[in-house]
């Protein structure tokens, strides 16, 4: 897999129209080929490094990922597009199965011992 990460940090933020707000930026793209992408801006200064380190714990322990859902759920009910709902939810549903099923394999891996170390 290639580096998914772009590089360009504050200059990221330096030529966006709402730059003088922001303190940092996280932006996820996945192209055609399902390849992600990702670029993280942020400023040098205490606030910069404050917000950054806000978006990976919301990310990770505050449940950020289940209100951005809870959005897109909401958004599609809305419009009417509850169709688009389903599928995506069926989507992540299969990528669930399909990440346990690969840790399975790796950890069937890790238990097995090679001949030489054997009693």
């Amino acid at each position: 897999m290639q580096n998914p990460y772009s590089d360009n940090l504050e200059t990221d933020l330096n030529g966006r129209s709402d730059s003088n707000d922001l303190l940092s930026l996280l932006e996820i793209q996945i192209d055609k080929d399902f390849n992600i992408r990702y670029n993280i801006s942020y400023t040098s200064e205490e606030e910069g490094l404050q917000a950054i380190a806000q978006i990976f714990f919301e990310l990770s322990f505050n449940h950020l990922t289940d209100q951005i859902y809870d959005e897109i759920q909401q958004q599609c009910v809305l419009n009417n597009k509850e169709n688009e709902l389903l599928k995506i939810a069926s989507y992540i549903k299969q990528l669930c199965k399909n990440a346990t099923i690969e840790q399975s394999a790796q950890s069937d891996d890790d238990d097995v011992i090679p001949p030489d170390q054997s009693f």
